[in-house]
């Protein structure tokens, strides 16, 4: 799908779902006492974009660890993750947890010999975190001793413990309601039965969370991306006993971000499905989320973004110390515009280009890139890089490009001007294009891209020399 078809499309989607938590009841829509449209809303978007619902946190292939399929190897692996639950669940020693925290792999960077969550790196007091990917994909990584891979102990959770829920939606008026409006908006042809295993995943992760949460009793969860199946059941549970749980800005928000664009009219108390409050970069994410009205203003808290508050006086980028570097963060599934590639390439001789992989692309991906740029990149004039932390490209480089990242605000946190190029990018970011000209700019064509590449670099440039 080219990317005017990815926009129109995503921009169709957004607006039918929106129209339909508009004329029907969304806020009402329940199953054992769980508010779902949230989930609901999210599924059916990833439906209709021929997204995969189980991939939204996939772990790269050049990351995947070979697993061992011997028997002693698995009874050991068994063992050990029921003495980890048991112990979670029934002999935690309650040291006044203030943080209990949740992410994947993808939210670490290499720092100092260890991975590191780069969300929760300032949360300096007692926390305990899960790994929701399946697997840590290093040994060396920070609290290792109080790290725990929640999927592990999930599963072992489900096959013994869980409750056997019967979830069927198509019983539901409701859900049948929104469904069919749905269908007939976008001339679709889903199926009920299509979210009943949806729904149960995530009250089966509820439970399990409810568990840990009991004998833990953190002061706070914060978790990134609660709009997988197993940060919403970390929602539903922690909700359930009232611990504030807040989501980490991990990414540009706004109007085009399924996650973060509202869910119509809320039930009272809020939707006890999602975050009860959101932690965000900037004003402008701040602003989004409260015209999105997701939950109350004040629920909405502006702490800056932790990896730029972390590191801002101590990152060395003594490895870059040119002036000309120009970084582009690429996307997973998003591909290079046509008449980027021309300038990349024309321009080669007076820019260094580094383009900056996404933790989540795939090989194949990477190895289209490197196809495309070979003889650049064997002269060293374009470089494909996989390994370095984006915050020591950015503050190294005098312009930054990209699509709809939400490296976009990091960069303009930095002061390092962005060229953004897809129109998801242009609608999501809009604000900041309008109010900060001198850090956002957008360009759709090669000529708008030479042109306003040229107007930041001279702008970066006065800045050295003065």
């Amino acid at each position: 799908m080219n990317i005017d078809k990815s926009f129109a499309s995503r921009q169709l989607i957004i607006k039918f779902l929106n129209e339909i938590q508009q004329e029907l009841p969304v806020n009402l829509l329940q199953v054992e006492g769980i508010d779902i449209w949230p989930i609901i809303k999210v599924r059916l978007f990833f439906i209709a974009s021929h997204f995969m619902q189980s991939d939204n946190n996939r772990v790269p292939n050049y990351l995947q660890k070979e697993q061992s399929n011997s028997v002693f190897s698995r009874v050991v692996k068994k063992a050990k993750t029921a003495y980890k639950y048991f112990y979670l669940t029934s002999f935690f020693s309650n040291k006044k947890t203030t943080y209990l925290t949740s992410g994947a792999w993808n939210h670490r960077v290499f720092y100092n010999g260890v991975w590191l969550n780069r969300y929760f790196v300032n949360l300096n007091e007692n926390k305990i975190h899960f790994e929701y990917t399946a697997t840590l994909m290093n040994e060396n990584i920070n609290l290792k001793e109080s790290t725990f891979l929640a999927q592990e102990l999930y599963f072992f959770y489900n096959r013994y413990f869980s409750k056997v829920y019967l979830i069927q939606l198509e019983r539901n008026k409701l859900f049948k309601q929104i469904i069919d409006l749905f269908n007939l908006k976008l001339s679709h042809n889903i199926d009920y039965s299509a979210f009943n295993k949806n729904i149960m995943d995530a009250l089966t992760w509820a439970d399990f969370w409810q568990k840990i949460l009991k004998r833990i009793k953190p002061k706070e969860v914060r978790l990134l991306c609660y709009y997988n199946t197993e940060m919403f059941g970390l929602c539903i549970a922690a909700n359930k006993v009232s611990i504030p749980v807040i989501d980490m800005q991990h990414g540009g928000q706004g109007i085009l971000h399924i996650a973060y664009n509202g869910f119509g009219v809320l039930p009272e108390g809020g939707y006890n499905c999602i975050p009860s409050h959101f932690s965000v970069w900037d004003s402008m994410s701040k602003k989004s989320l409260e015209i999105a009205q997701i939950v109350k203003n004040e629920n909405i808290i502006q702490e800056g973004n932790p990896w730029i508050i972390f590191n801002q006086k101590n990152i060395n980028c003594n490895h870059y110390k040119r002036k000309n570097i120009i970084v582009y963060t690429l996307q997973t599934t998003v591909v290079i515009p046509d008449f980027i590639n021309d300038v990349i390439k024309e321009s080669s001789d007076k820019y260094k280009w580094i383009l900056k992989t996404h933790p989540r692309m795939t090989d194949l991906e990477i190895q289209k890139i490197k196809e495309n740029f070979q003889d650049l990149i064997k002269e060293s004039r374009i470089e494909i890089n996989t390994e370095s932390d984006l915050f020591e490209l950015l503050i190294a480089s005098q312009v930054h490009v990209s699509g709809f990242s939400g490296s976009i605000q990091e960069a303009g946190l930095l002061g390092i001007p962005t060229i953004i190029n897809n129109r998801i990018g242009l609608e999501t970011f809009n604000s900041l294009i309008v109010n900060q000209p001198n850090l956002y700019k957008y360009a759709e064509t090669k000529e708008e891209f030479l042109n306003v590449l040229s107007s930041f670099v001279s702008q970066k440039n006065n800045l050295y020399n003065n």
